[in-house]
């Protein structure tokens, strides 16, 4: 988004080193990103491309700021990206740190080494990046689908009737 984008800074310099190693190109759907040394597509978002789109990556990627904001984040981006079948390195800040332990879907990164080695493991090998992907389909359909938390929410309105 254009209040996001500025996130990409942070690993602007793992992701030129990797792009001197294996060649990419960086999609940004919804913002602006301009880099000098990489390839950069930003793309129009709206709600009927949006997912089209997320499922033409072959990685998603989540930097954060490690601070008081963004802890507070939720992780949507990381959840869409699962649900698309798309593996994702992201920084460890807030609730990401459990979507990947609770998914096996993504890599979690804490500077510029780690952000290189998990993306380039990724780019190198389709295995890889299927594998994680089917993990992030199924923790989506298991923790995070309607399907799978309609018990809970049916139990909300439940005590929400009987407050009345």
């Amino acid at each position: 988004s254009p209040a996001t984008a500025r996130y990409l800074n942070i690993i602007e310099p793992a992701l030129i080193r990797l792009n001197n190693l294996i060649p990419f190109d960086l999609h940004v759907v919804g913002g602006r990103f301009k880099s000098k040394m990489l390839s950069v597509k930003n793309l129009a978002w709206s709600e009927d491309k949006e997912l089209s789109l997320i499922r033409n990556f072959d990685i998603g990627v989540m930097p954060l700021e490690d601070s008081q904001w963004e802890e507070g984040k939720c992780g949507y981006k990381i959840i869409q990206y699962m649900g698309c079948g798309i593996p994702y390195v992201c920084s460890n800040v807030g609730v990401n740190n459990s979507l990947v332990k609770n998914s096996n879907a993504g890599f979690l990164a804490i500077n510029e080494e780690e952000w290189i080695a998990s993306m380039k493991d990724l780019l190198s090998n389709h295995k890889l990046r299927m594998q994680m992907g089917h993990n992030g389909v199924n923790a989506v359909r298991d923790l995070y689908s309607f399907q799978s938390q309609h018990e809970a929410y049916a139990e909300i309105f439940s005590k929400l009737e009987l407050a009345r």
